[in-house]
């Protein structure tokens, strides 16, 4: 039964909610589910303000700042509401690596150093299903930064041009 839960997990994204305990192995499949996720217990939320561009723009994003939580990002997630998005945050400036492995949704991904300044822009990235099925790969493509980056904002695909965000914008994050 763990087993099945797990595989769930693994391929629907969802974690299915806690039963009462009605017998005691569902008690027990409760109490893994639990412990299983308990790292992304806590969802801090900020806003991120691009207040030099004209008109400035705001975005409203989910903070993914666990291993656990940067790992799942907006994996299985099919809608992305305007101006929201995903922001990961790392402990120090590095050069960073993304795939869309299991994201079903076109993202930008900008990525900006400590001080908030946009380093590189990814645009237009595709989920890596369709990728695969255009590209024929055997893996899903990588995008990384240009240069060191702390922080990835991810925003739906097209954003990123429609508000003139590119290298050098600077991006006011308020967690």
């Amino acid at each position: 039964m763990l087993i099945l839960l797990f595989i769930f997990q693994i391929f629907f994204g969802e974690v299915l909610p806690y039963v009462p305990d009605i017998s005691n192995s569902m008690s027990l499949v409760g109490d893994v589910q639990t412990n299983l996720f308990a790292s992304d217990a806590v969802i801090k939320n900020a806003t991120i303000e691009f207040s030099a561009l004209k008109p400035p723009v705001r975005f409203d994003a989910q903070v993914a700042h666990t291993p656990a939580q940067r790992a799942r990002g907006l994996m299985y997630k099919n809608f992305l509401g305007k101006n929201k998005g995903m922001l990961f945050v790392f402990d120090d400036d590095a050069p960073r690596n993304f795939w869309m492995k299991n994201t079903l949704i076109p993202l930008d991904m900008i990525f900006a150093d400590e001080t908030g300044t946009v380093v590189s822009v990814s645009e237009n990235v595709r989920p890596c299903a369709e990728v695969l099925r255009v590209t024929k790969a055997g893996v899903c493509p990588s995008y990384s930064s240009v240069f060191p980056a702390r922080y990835v904002l991810e925003i739906n695909a097209g954003l990123a041009q429609a508000h003139h965000i590119q290298a050098g914008s600077r991006m006011d994050i308020r967690i």
